[in-house]
Parts: C-alpha cells; structure tokens; sequence
C-alpha cells in the first residue's frame, strides 16, 4: 500500500477534520484495529478538539469582557442623558461604574479560567505523548538504556510542560510530536516491510 494521500494532508496541516478523513482511509485500507496508529490518531484527535473548543472559550471571554467595558461608556450616556443634577449624575455615574467595574472583573475571571484549562490541557496531552513517545523510542532504539531514554524523553517534553513557555510554543512542540508519531504509525502499518 501507498501513504495515503489524506495521512500527508493531515501532518502538513492537523486539523480534527483532517484526522476524520485520515481515520476513513486507514479503515478503508483494512488497517488492524489493534496497529499503533489508532491509539495515536485518539490521542491527536482529541487534543486538537479540545484545543479548538478551548480556543474558542478564550475569544468568547475576550469579546464579553471588551462588549462589558464598552457597556460602561453607554451607561455614562444613559446617565448623563437622564440626571436632573450633578449630584444625582455623580451617584448614578459611581453606581454603574461599580457595577460594571464588576462584570469586568468577573469576564476577566473567565479568560483566567481559559488560562488554567489550557495549562491542564497541555499537562494531560504531555502526559499522554511521554508514554507514546517512550513505546516508541523502545521499538526504534531498543538498545538504549532506559536512563537514557528517559532523561532524552523529558527534555523533549519538558519545554511542553513549562509555564514559562509561551502556550503557542507548547501547542506547536506537541503537534509537532503527535505529526511524527502519527507519520511514522501510517507508515508502519500501510508500506509493506523491505523483503
């Protein structure tokens, strides 16, 4: 069998769409359902969903929060517009800035919910791609010792795990690992051994 087609769209660009198709042509090829590539595929599936779906979480956030900035302006108009005095327009101007002031800082809440949600995303998928890549290493350097491998693993995974790494950075590094280990499982289970 060939590569199909549809693995190397879906490692030039991953998308759960892509993978979609991907999982179709694997099935339609009769790969096995025990080969290594179906774990892998779930794996990266999954990420990539809950990175879209996270990602669309934080824009909403951003959006509301920005919708709840630009509301107090209008609540400004609306008291000027209506107070019979400066007195009484400086109590309503002090009582919708308070309030808004808190819906504010409430939306602001939901981004820094985004935050911690992403974080726990990218441990989890760390996680899950440590023990892939570690299956993996022992089937392509079965000779390396163990130490060795682990302490090659944890400096791979280790800037997907840092804080002080910029989250964009840590999404690329794992796709870019879920790519090769999806790569290298497509290719093992659909170009026959060398005779």
């Amino acid at each position: 069998m060939d590569l199909p087609d549809t693995a190397l769209a879906s490692i030039a660009a991953p998308t759960p769409e892509a993978l979609w198709r991907l999982r179709g042509e694997l099935l339609v090829r009769g790969v096995p359902a025990d080969a290594a590539v179906w774990p892998v595929l779930d794996a990266f599936h999954s990420f990539l969903r809950r990175l879209a779906a996270s990602t669309a979480a934080r824009g909403y956030s951003e959006r509301a929060s920005k919708l709840d900035i630009a509301a107090l302006g209008g609540i400004a108009l609306e008291e000027l517009a209506t107070a019979s005095d400066g007195r009484e327009l400086a109590s309503r101007l002090i009582g919708s800035a308070l309030s808004e002031s808190l819906a504010v800082a409430a939306t602001r809440q939901h981004v820094h919910a985004w935050q911690s949600d992403l974080e726990g995303l990218l441990d989890e998928v760390s996680w899950t791609l440590f023990g892939m890549l570690w299956r993996w290493a022992e089937n392509r350097q079965p000779s390396l010792a163990v130490e060795q491998r682990r302490a090659l693993l944890d400096r791979l995974i280790e800037p997907a795990r840092s804080a002080e790494v910029e989250p964009t950075a840590r999404v690329t590094l794992l796709v870019r690992l879920f790519q090769i280990l999806v790569l290298d499982a497509v290719v093992e289970t659909t170009v026959p051994a060398a005779t």
